[in-house]
């Protein structure tokens, strides 16, 4: 398969912030990876599923218990 790990640190809101590689960054605050093989895979689903996330975590308790 081939992923794509996108990681970002505390306070990072810019594309320019958000690092993009090849594994995943195990220090990051955020590491998020992206299967772009899988079936149907395209940038709307990921920004779709990106959204989905964040919506969860607004709708939900912090921190998560």
């Amino acid at each position: 398969m081939a992923d794509r790990y996108y990681s970002g640190n505390l306070g990072a809101d810019l594309p320019l912030d958000i690092t993009e590689s090849a594994t995943a960054t195990p220090a990051a605050f955020v590491d998020v990876r992206v299967t772009y093989t899988a079936a149907g895979a395209n940038k709307l689903e990921v920004a779709k599923l990106l959204d989905a996330v964040k919506n969860r975590i607004l709708e939900r308790n912090w921190p998560p218990v």
